[in-house]
């Protein structure tokens, strides 16, 4: 098994994404990036090897005055 993420359009979710090939395994970093989405959604795509989206451990600092 690959270390890479891969994720694989459902069929009958094919229309929801034009920009993707319906049950064809890609990796899941370049089919969220080619169809600009931060996550794809498990009811529309399957998934299978690397580690699942792993939580953050840390939250992300995002106004300027929060960073030490």
């Amino acid at each position: 098994m690959s270390g890479i993420r891969e994720a694989r359009l459902r069929p009958e979710a094919s229309e929801q994404y034009p920009g993707a090939p319906a049950g064809v395994w890609l990796p899941a970093g370049s089919l969220a990036s080619n169809l600009r989405a931060q996550r794809l959604p498990e009811g529309a795509f399957e998934f299978r090897g690397g580690r699942p989206e792993a939580p953050t451990r840390y939250r992300i600092r995002t106004r300027w005055g929060d960073h030490p």
